[in-house]
């Protein structure tokens, strides 16, 4: 797992000095703003996740950005009958506190989710953090909640599923453009 982090953070890096660095925060310049990202964490006493996630959105130059996006969540341990892959979509709201190069952040995650394992589902994930420059680093909290295992139960004399729910914790770190 850390050598996947440390390629995937060596890319982003190299990446970086490729680009230009803008002066302030982006958030508070009109117009389109994308970002991609890597999240490492997982289910609460475990680490166990790695994600990569791209939004893409508009700022309003007031330091909110609405916008979508989509990526993938990896469990580096496949349990039986677990999450496997997920695939989210979601809409993303962000807000920067100040107009300058450090910022404090908030932002929100809504949508949906496909695991190759659980089938549909939705996902919530509020985080926190602080913008230096083009760069993000947050944590945050992330809820998945599917409706698997459908099966008939007799008693009642109709399907009933079986509910899975998943809490995580994650550390990230993001470069805007």
């Amino acid at each position: 797992m850390k050598r996947i982090f440390v390629i995937l953070l060596s890319f982003l890096v190299a990446s970086y000095a490729e680009g230009k660095d803008k002066d302030g925060n982006p958030y508070y310049e009109k117009g389109y703003v994308g970002n991609v990202g890597l999240n490492v964490g997982g289910t609460i006493g475990r680490y166990d996740e790695i994600g990569i996630m791209t939004v893409h959105g508009f700022s309003f130059a007031d330091g909110f950005m609405l916008g979508g996006g989509t990526g993938i969540l990896i469990p580096l341990e496949f349990d039986s009958k677990e999450r496997g892959v997920s695939i989210p979509v979601f809409a993303d709201a962000k807000y920067s506190m100040y107009d300058s190069r450090i910022s404090p952040f908030f932002e929100g995650k809504f949508g949906l989710v496909y695991s190759t394992e659980l089938g549909a589902g939705l996902i919530v994930s509020p985080s926190l953090g602080i913008d230096i420059g083009q760069w993000s680093v947050n944590l945050s909290y992330m809820f998945q909640a599917y409706n698997a295992d459908r099966a008939y139960d007799s008693t009642i004399g109709r399907f009933t599923w079986t509910p899975y729910r998943y809490s995580s914790i994650l550390v990230g770190c993001t470069w805007s453009f």
